[in-house]
């Protein structure tokens, strides 16, 4: 079963963050850890949209700063389809941005058969849906 908490351990957040992600988010609050069966496999970001103004989406949940500790073990591929189970029905849309130099998040999310912009936005990012009604 698959949990998401709050930060216990923000030393160990941010150690892991900048190791794998070179920083991270500005919010701290909304970052949680993800277990696996209690054993803590990973981080990730939340964030809630209202109105969101792309097509015809009145609400949205964002994906930010997820990463995985231990891979290669499918934990990535159940977190993923978990987070979109959980919220399907109370979202329109479930997404998330990919920095265009990420190759192994690109591959993740293309295994996925997840969307994604075959060009990089300005920020030099790839937009993905992982799930929209």
């Amino acid at each position: 079963m698959i949990e998401y908490k709050n930060i216990s351990n923000a030393f160990k957040f941010k150690k892991y963050a900048t190791n794998l992600l070179g920083g991270y988010g500005s919010y701290l609050s909304k970052h949680k850890e993800i277990y696996k069966d209690g054993k803590l496999i990973g981080y990730i970001a939340f964030d809630e949209y209202e109105g969101f103004s792309d097509d015809d989406f009145d609400n949205a949940l964002g994906i930010g700063d997820f990463m995985i500790l231990d891979r290669n073990k499918g934990y990535g591929t159940e977190v993923i389809n978990d987070i979109v189970k959980k919220n399907k029905n109370k979202y329109d849309l479930t997404y998330t941005y990919v920095d265009c130099k990420n190759t192994k998040a690109i591959n993740f999310y293309k295994k996925l058969g997840k969307v994604y912009d075959k060009i990089p936005n300005s920020n030099q990012q790839y937009y993905v849906v992982l799930w929209k009604k």
